[in-house]
């Protein structure tokens, strides 16, 4: 089989739409290096076989008219591939083996069993090792790394999709937990980068979530990857997680896998600066803010509202980058005849909730706002122990500041004031925010770099 064939196997394996840089296509062929396979790819692009995006690195997905079914039924895909893995389980002396040797074992086509491979080679299941020979990884059995049996049914919505959690990847470790799902940082077992992977209970919020983020591709909103469903036993995943999650046994659930924010969140940068750990500038936290609501701005934008703004969802990439994160509470601005929709009442985080979204149905884009004027306040302001929070935060959300911050920060008061107004329609939109601060910043910059924090 040519190197052009077996990138084209595992290519019609992964789920359809999605891309691959040329190290990743590498890795998955069984080479190493980009150089291995940029030639090859290029030469398939010329023949119509492949397209490419224009990004740095480019990302290589098939054209639309190869991604075909090959005239097989959805079970019997799933039974074929099971069959191949039930022959390399039988490899007795552990070396592997080849295409020929599986196709002439199971009665298949050589084609057809090259192509199975590679598929089951991106779920994870069976590995290639040096050489032409194949044989079955860690996670290639009828029993799942979960401890259950995996259904005809599962098996088959696994490889509709490509993907499984056991069979694609491995935890490094949990980063949170909450009433809306569970989110860990795992690494991807082919392109061995680290990625940030919720899992949410399936239903048509989550379902809105993903389709939320799949429609948003800005600097600081977290990148979405991809996103299918299965059904998950939480209990043997996490059996210490105090998750209302981890009590189910098991359930179906959505996999929403997203790009991992090593700098960690907001409220971790705000604790180190409390607490003296570290040492920020007025214009590092302004700067920082200005990517929040720069954020704000495009979520708004696209008709969206995010309900669930806190440091807690605010994260860092590398150099301060930041991004927003857990859209788990989005909703449209408008429902489908362009009215205020209704909404369920007090859902977000009462702390930093509106007036308005804990006690009507209707509003708008605008309580978004109100948590960015605390999280503003927060920014500027030490609070080092949880005595002082219990007494500023009822006054601050009444818009009573202390007096102290009210001289210090004259400006950046009034317009933190503005934000927190009880009636929404008298708050500054997110674009008149990022316009103020964007301003604001250059002209006093050589006086905010003296004022440390």
């Amino acid at each position: 089989m040519s190197l052009g064939e077996r990138i084209l196997s595992y290519l019609e394996g992964c789920p359809p739409g999605n891309t691959y840089t040329a190290l990743q296509i590498a890795k998955a062929v069984g080479l190493k290096t980009a150089k291995d396979v940029n030639r090859t790819l290029y030469d398939l692009r010329k023949e119509g076989r492949l397209c490419v995006s224009n990004g740095s690195p480019p990302q290589w997905s098939l054209q639309k008219s190869d991604i075909v079914t090959h005239g097989t039924s959805k079970t019997q895909l799933c039974e074929d591939e099971r069959n191949l893995v039930e022959v390399l389980k039988g490899d007795g002396d552990g070396k592997g083996m080849t295409a020929k040797q599986i196709a002439r074992q199971s009665n298949q086509d050589r084609k057809d069993v090259n192509r199975a491979l590679y598929s089951l080679s991106g779920k994870g299941k069976v590995k290639k090792l040096d050489g032409e020979g194949w044989t079955v990884s860690d996670s290639g059995n009828e029993v799942s790394d979960l401890g259950e049996s995996v259904t005809e049914e599962d098996s088959c919505d696994k490889a509709e999709t490509g993907l499984s959690f056991s069979g694609a990847f491995d935890i490094v470790k949990k980063l949170g937990e909450g009433g809306y799902g569970d989110v860990y940082q795992v690494q991807h077992k082919i392109d061995d980068r680290l990625y940030a992977l919720k899992i949410v209970e399936y239903d048509r919020e989550a379902e809105r979530e993903v389709k939320a983020l799949a429609t948003c591709d800005h600097p600081n909103i977290v990148r979405y990857i991809t996103a299918w469903h299965e059904t998950f036993n939480w209990s043997t995943l996490d059996k210490d997680s105090k998750s209302q999650q981890s009590s189910l046994k098991s359930q179906r659930c959505l996999f929403i896998q997203m790009e991992y924010c090593e700098g960690g969140t907001l409220f971790s940068w705000l604790e180190d600066r409390n607490f003296g750990r570290s040492v920020r500038t007025t214009q590092e936290a302004l700067e920082v803010f200005q990517q929040v609501v720069h954020g704000v701005e495009y979520i708004h934008s696209k008709g969206f509202i995010h309900r669930d703004l806190k440091p807690e969802n605010i994260l860092f990439m590398a150099e301060c980058r930041v991004k927003i994160g857990d859209f788990g509470l989005v909703t449209s601005v408008t429902n489908q005849n362009g009215g205020i929709m209704k909404r369920t009442v007090g859902k977000g985080t009462e702390t930093y909730m509106s007036p308005e979204q804990m006690i009507q149905s209707e509003y708008d884009e605008k309580t978004d706002i109100f948590p960015l004027g605390l999280i503003c306040f927060e920014l500027l302001w030490k609070l080092t122990t949880g005595f002082e929070r219990a007494k500023i935060w009822p006054s601050l959300r009444n818009q009573v500041f202390p007096d102290e911050f009210r001289k210090t920060y004259s400006s950046e008061h009034k317009f933190i004031y503005k934000m927190l107004s009880k009636s929404p329609e008298k708050r500054p939109t997110a674009t008149e925010i990022f316009k103020f601060i964007k301003t604001f910043l250059p002209s006093e910059s050589g006086h905010l770099k003296q004022k440390t924090m």
